[in-house]
């Protein structure tokens, strides 16, 4: 595990993905899956990709869509989209659902 983090933060340093989040993104807000159920939050939604093939629905997993959304920061750094997806959610830039202590923040 510690060399894990030794080597992402290596291969992507905090300073960089940060220069390059604020590049791709000028507005700065961390970004989020959308949630089930509409709720306030300072967080930019990401949309879950959904096709429908023959009747049959195909939805991406988590880990996929998120993949799919640190890819182009991965093919930046020369690393595995599952790598910088990875150290996005580490870096609190890339959430699954939104931070159970904003919530709670936001509610006093």
């Amino acid at each position: 595990m510690q060399a894990d983090l030794y080597a992402s933060c290596v291969l992507m340093p905090r300073k960089l993905v940060f220069a390059a989040w604020d590049e791709a993104f000028p507005d700065r807000k961390q970004r989020v899956f959308q949630p089930s159920e509409p709720i306030d939050h300072p967080f930019v939604e990401i949309a879950r990709f959904e096709s429908r093939i023959a009747g049959a629905a195909i939805t991406e997993s988590d880990d996929q869509a998120l993949e799919s959304f640190a890819k182009p920061f991965a093919e930046k750094f020369l690393v595995s989209p599952i790598a910088m997806r990875i150290r996005l959610e580490n870096l609190a830039l890339l959430h699954r659902t939104v931070p159970l202590q904003r919530l709670l923040s936001d509610g006093s």
